[in-house]
């Protein structure tokens, strides 16, 4: 291992971060990850050296797909992405180091449960979901109230904690994935009543004299259907 390696990793195990700095860009459909950036920056003491700084730029394609909407206990699935990542090294302002490497990634996912937690001071119900990996595994919690991650745990191959994300705060807007539990029993209810609707006008039909326009019954179907399908538009 070079004398640059060794730092890096002795620095990462046991040094005191200053800064930590990440910026996630998701997908609105299904928050699979597109582009992550990452800045750490630690104390050191080498040579006349003070701080060490690394810089992480990592662009997914396809999009790392770590939801697989709708979740349901149990639902299992794999995602195949290749990762560009450009890896920084400073040394208080000198750049020593600068790599770019690109690779593919297979993850295998499941939904494990599902759990109440409480971070910022509300409580969640969530989704845990498992990303397996080569390199150790991640536990996300989903919660359908948040539309979001509330919590991500990070383990190593040995599953030692070596990471975590909580919540701070959350606005929704409408911009936000769609709630895929509640437009499932939107559907199943607009289902019933166009069902409703139909059984009803055909029983109409039975009473109604034959004079009248047998293409009365399938017009007003059709409407009742059309009518229901504009709910699909609605933001949740």
């Amino acid at each position: 291992m070079s004398i640059l390696s060794e730092l890096v990793s002795n620095t990462i195990r046991t040094g005191v971060v200053l800064i930590s700095c990440e910026k996630e860009f998701v997908q609105k459909s299904d928050l699979a990850p597109v582009k992550i950036d990452l800045a750490i920056e630690w104390d050191i003491t080498l040579d006349s050296f003070t701080k060490m700084k690394i810089i992480e730029n990592s662009t997914y394609s396809p999009p790392f797909d770590n939801s697989d909407f709708p979740l349901t206990v149990g639902k299992i699935w794999s995602t195949v992405t290749n990762v560009n990542i450009t890896f920084k090294v400073i040394l208080d302002s000198t750049e020593i180091s600068n790599v770019t490497d690109i690779s593919e990634m297979n993850y295998n996912f499941e939904v494990l449960s599902m759990e109440m937690i409480t971070v910022a001071g509300r409580t969640f119900d969530t989704f845990v979901i498992r990303e397996t990996g080569e390199d150790g595994y991640t536990d996300y919690y989903y919660s359908s109230e948040a539309r979001n991650y509330v919590k991500v745990l990070y383990y190593d191959v040995e599953e030692n904690l070596v990471g975590s994300r909580e919540l701070i705060d959350y606005t929704l807007h409408s911009e936000v994935p769609f709630d895929y539990t509640q437009t499932i029993i939107l559907t199943a209810v607009i289902i019933v009543i166009v069902l409703v609707g139909v059984i009803f006008l055909m029983r109409k039909k039975k009473s109604t004299p034959s004079t009248v326009a047998p293409t009365t019954i399938s017009t007003r179907s059709t409407r009742v259907i059309h009518h229901r399908n504009h709910t699909k538009d609605y933001k949740f």
